[in-house]
């Protein structure tokens, strides 16, 4: 098995709908902006992953392993499915280099159970203000399968001041989601038996007794079975869940619905789902964000567009209100239709309300968009192929997607801040005339000490040319460009100064 980190950096540009897929290595992660680590040899599964306060990044998965050391002792037998699978784990320092201080020179394996195994799909993290990572997993065994809480220290040893010696058995018995309140408190979000579950438990990892009854809210759709998936809270301390029905009465099998700070299911709010239309029907959820003002983001999979129930699938994005109603000033529809439908996807607000999203296509590709907050595509690329189970998570500037393709991998990718976030620290700048023909005027306001640089890309993401030859005019660093031997097209000038990075798009005539 192999982890491979690879991060990039993506620069999102906010000029009109300009679609650009350009892409630029960061030389300063790893080894030209990739990172290797041989991990095992077989039956390797990625989990999931998270980023800690110090950016430093941690990967959960599950290997097929024997006579491995582990806590102090080897693992040689096979369990009931005929395989030896372990929890594996690794954990990376920002440059992409293995965190020595964790397990074993920066790896760890970890025995759950000799007659269970894990379940990748199932397992989800989420680290803790404190640097300590909270780990919820489904394993699988010959009868039925079962909830698990871990909560790991820095070092990678388990906590001894969560549950019992670091781990919860859950009432919840299969694992869809894992969260923390404002008060540390531990969501889980899964099932049991024939019931969907919220289960919240204490920062020390018990049962929440004021919560539900004795920790855990059980969930069904007038007797239906619910799989609740995702949960943000609110700001009024509600629940807000997102998931599937059962309910064959239900047009759309994407519900949602809404759990009290006590844990008793909101009766006011009910069983909601997405109006969305009488022939079309949403299967999943993939990810939901909540807007400033309540309004919610949701990335869907599976859209019939036509009555005869004969179109491909297709996922969505919506922009809904809280009774489910799209609203139409958001790409005149309420929703974007997308080619694919979307495994795990992730959406984030940015500072300028612009809307990142990423999501794995069923085509295995990774599809990562900036739209406005009207639906207005900003930019939009494709950086990667042939990918399995995924996550997605953003630390800073940083987005990193984890996922297996015969290996464990990570591919990273680095916004630009001055372009996706509207950077107030963007050096001030002139670029004239553009479009250009032959030679281009650039100005950039800096003092005369100051090493400034330009630096010009082709739409691959290719670097063209580097410029440090300048003068200097009125407190201003200018550069004087011949782009006259340059094809005709767009081109990308990335002014770094001691200020920040500013990107200016130039058409070439």
């Amino acid at each position: 098995m192999r982890f491979k980190i690879t991060r990039l950096a993506c620069l999102v540009f906010i000029f009109s709908t300009i679609f650009s897929s350009a892409q630029f290595v960061n030389t300063n992660f790893g080894t030209n902006g990739a990172v290797v680590t041989d991990f095992a040899n077989a039956g390797d599964g990625f989990c999931t992953m998270t980023t800690l306060p110090d950016g430093k990044i941690m990967l959960f998965g599950s290997s097929n392993l024997a006579g491995v050391d582990y806590f102090g002792y080897s693992y040689t037998a096979i369990n009931s499915f005929g395989q030896s699978y372990v929890l594996s784990a690794v954990k990376y320092n920002t440059d992409g280099s293995l965190d020595t201080s964790f397990g074993t020179n920066g790896k760890l394996f970890y025995h759950v159970d000799s007659y269970q195994r894990i379940v990748n799909a199932n397992s989800y993290c989420v680290a803790q203000n404190d640097g300590k990572v909270v780990l919820a997993l489904t394993t699988g065994g010959l009868t039925k399968t079962r909830g698990i809480l871990y909560r790991f220290l820095s070092n990678g040893t388990l906590d001894p001041d969560f549950g019992v010696n670091g781990t919860t058995y859950l009432e919840t018995e299969e694992v869809y989601h894992v969260g923390l309140d404002a008060n540390s408190n531990i969501l889980v979000l899964g099932k049991k038996g024939l019931t969907g579950t919220v289960e919240r438990l204490t920062p020390n990892g018990f049962a929440d007794q004021t919560f539900g009854t004795l920790g855990i809210t059980l969930i069904t759709d007038n007797g239906a079975l619910v799989y609740p998936k995702k949960a943000k809270v609110m700001n009024d301390n509600t629940i807000l869940c997102f998931g599937e029905t059962a309910n064959n009465s239900a047009s759309d099998d994407v519900i949602f619905f809404k759990v009290l700070e006590n844990g008793s299911f909101d009766t006011t709010f009910g069983i909601r789902k997405i109006t969305n239309g009488i022939y079309e029907n949403d299967n999943y959820i993939s990810q939901f964000e909540i807007l400033p003002d309540s309004t919610i983001l949701a990335l869907t999979v599976g859209g019939y567009l036509n009555s005869n129930f004969t179109a491909q699938y297709s996922g969505r994005l919506y922009k809904i209100d809280l009774n489910g109603t799209p609203i139409t000033s958001f790409n005149g529809t309420g929703y974007l239709n997308l080619a694919y439908k979307p495994y795990r996807g992730l959406i984030k607000i940015l500072p300028n309300q612009n809307i990142f999203y990423n999501y794995v296509t069923d085509a295995g590709g990774l599809n990562n968009y900036i739209l406005t907050s009207t639906g207005s595509v900003v930019s939009q690329s494709f950086p990667l192929v042939n990918i399995g189970n995924s996550a997605s998570v953003i630390f800073d500037n940083y987005l990193y997607v984890g996922y297996d393709n015969g290996d464990f991998k990570i591919n990273g990718f680095l916004f630009d801040a001055a372009l996706s976030l509207g950077h107030i620290d963007a050096p001030s700048s002139a670029v004239f005339p553009n479009p250009v023909k032959d030679f281009v005027t650039i100005a950039v306001e800096a003092l005369e000490g100051d090493n400034v640089q330009v630096e010009v890309y082709n739409l691959t993401g290719a670097m063209m040319a580097a410029f440090t030859k300048k003068s200097y005019q009125d407190h201003k660093q200018v550069f004087y460009e011949n782009l006259g031997n340059y094809a005709s097209g767009i081109y990308f000038l990335k002014i770094k100064s001691a200020v920040g990075t500013k990107t200016v798009k130039v058409i070439k005539q």
